[in-house]
């Protein structure tokens, strides 16, 4: 029993996951959206996000890129950096945990935000009621709630299968749908008046 007890505690953390969406915006193929969770042998989860957007809008192309990386333990955030280019107005965040509150910095400019923050990479099931999420492009912090709205069925990946559509209201809203292992599989935002669709590939 004691050896077994011994084996579990080193025993090291789960495979790396990999996620793959496609973005389509006012119904245009419109770019790549990419998840890597990672469970660290110390019992947190790392989280890295790139997302690249290039679209074609009247006599100009609208680009966009994200690079960010997130630390979760035990349910909570514990620290955020990215970087993104908003066609060409670009954003630098550094997000930390500090007790109570979190600490937010962009552009080199710091201020103190609310505790347990959500974060817009969306790549977990909130918990339903008051919802505050960090905007891991901008910094910015969104206000609002959850509602799950119940299960549903939703073709994914060319297969139909059962899913959790949960609906954020307030600052930015947005339709999420995640699957049994709770994974997104589908994200609907407005975007500057965009509709724009994030779909799980593989």
């Amino acid at each position: 029993m004691i050896a077994l007890a011994v084996l579990m505690a080193i025993a090291p953390a789960a495979e790396p996951e990999t996620r793959e969406y496609r973005v389509s915006v006012s119904g245009k193929q419109a770019g790549t959206y990419i998840q890597k969770i990672t469970p660290r042998d110390d019992g947190s989860t790392e989280v890295t996000v790139q997302t690249d957007i290039s679209l074609r809008i009247l006599l100009r192309t609208y680009t966009y890129k994200l690079r960010s990386q997130e630390v979760w333990k035990d349910g909570q955030l514990v620290k955020v950096e990215s970087s993104s280019d908003d066609d060409g107005k670009r954003f630098g965040v550094v997000a930390t945990a500090e007790g109570p509150r979190t600490r937010v910095n962009v552009n080199n400019r710091s201020r103190a935000a609310p505790p347990n923050l959500w974060t817009t990479s969306h790549w977990q099931p909130p918990a339903p009621g008051e919802l505050n999420r960090l905007d891991i492009d901008t910094g910015r912090i969104l206000l609002g709630k959850v509602q799950l709205v119940g299960p549903e069925q939703l073709t994914v990946a060319g297969a139909t299968m059962t899913v959790k559509h949960y609906r954020i209201f307030g600052s930015d809203p947005a339709e999420l749908w995640y699957d049994e292992r709770g994974r997104l599989v589908r994200q609907e935002t407005l975007e500057d008046g965009h509709r724009t669709i994030v779909e799980f590939v593989k």
